[in-house]
């Protein structure tokens, strides 16, 4: 038998430490079969609060909330094309003050317009705050207007008021042509000034005047011309009564003038 001197010893794993093995480093998560991320790589990249996608669903909230309240406070109809709302019901009252109404609901999405229509013919609004355009279609005329209101207000501020949009807030009116900025405010909200959004109703036409009864009567006989009307005849003057300048007195045979004469008697006054 060997002597036990001569085995060799049993590592002891707490007392045999190695002191060139590596520290392991810290794990990052990943897995040994994923590759890592490069030292550049740029973080993934967050929503945007101002991104398009955002600003447009904020738009269709307000204006969604708005035909919410003009269906269930006013009883119209409304639809949405694009940043306008169209009241799809006939209006019977003022045509524009509707518009301003629905216009207040939805001022928070402006640049926002808003249509109405009636007997009374089309009015549109567009609310750029603080600036309105109004234009009213009545007939074969067109009335464009803008207003500046003073700031934080709304475009139905006067309208729930119960009074008139004030004189002073006016900017300028137009029958006829309009400046390239007033068309572009409409034009943003897809409205064209040109185009009404809603058919304009028409005046009926006058009625016929009566001709008259001379006319008529010349125009229904036949087309020969007519005979020249012979002129009418004056009537013959009265005749003269005839007084003698003196009368012979049967009393006294003396000329004397009439009127010496009592009416009925041949004597004159002397011989009476």
């Amino acid at each position: 038998m060997s002597d036990a001197s001569e085995l060799p010893a049993t590592p002891d794993p707490e007392t045999d430490v190695h002191t060139d093995e590596q520290p392991t480093p810290p794990s990052d998560g990943r897995s040994d079969t994923q590759p890592a991320a490069p030292a550049d790589a740029q973080p993934a990249a967050q929503p945007n609060a101002s991104s398009p996608e955002r600003a447009d669903a904020e738009l269709d909230e307000v204006l969604a909330t708005a035909v919410a309240e003009l269906i269930i406070e006013h009883g119209h109809t409304p639809r949405i094309e694009g940043r306008t709302i169209l009241l799809n019901d006939v209006v019977s009252g003022t045509l524009h003050l509707a518009a301003l109404q629905a216009l207040g609901y939805a001022a928070a999405a402006a640049p926002v317009g808003a249509v109405a229509h009636g007997p009374g013919g089309v009015a549109a609004a567009v609310w750029i705050g603080p600036e309105l355009y109004i234009c009213r279609w009545t007939g074969p005329t067109r009335w464009v207007s803008k207003y500046r209101f003073p700031n934080r207000t709304r475009p139905d501020t006067y309208v729930r008021d119960d009074t008139g949009i004030p004189s002073h807030l006016a900017k300028g009116s137009w029958y006829g042509e309009v400046p390239d900025e007033v068309a572009e405010a409409f034009f943003a909200v897809g409205i064209l000034l040109d185009e009404p959004p809603f058919p304009v109703p028409q005046p009926p036409p006058p009625p016929p005047r009566s001709e008259p009864a001379t006319k008529r009567s010349s125009t229904s006989g036949s087309s020969a011309p007519r005979a020249p009307r012979a002129p009418r005849p004056k009537a013959p003057p009265a005749p003269k009564k005839v007084v003698a300048a003196t009368r012979t007195c049967m009393s006294c045979f003396q000329q004397k003038h009439p009127d010496q004469f009592v009416e009925g008697s041949d004597l004159c006054i002397d011989c009476r």
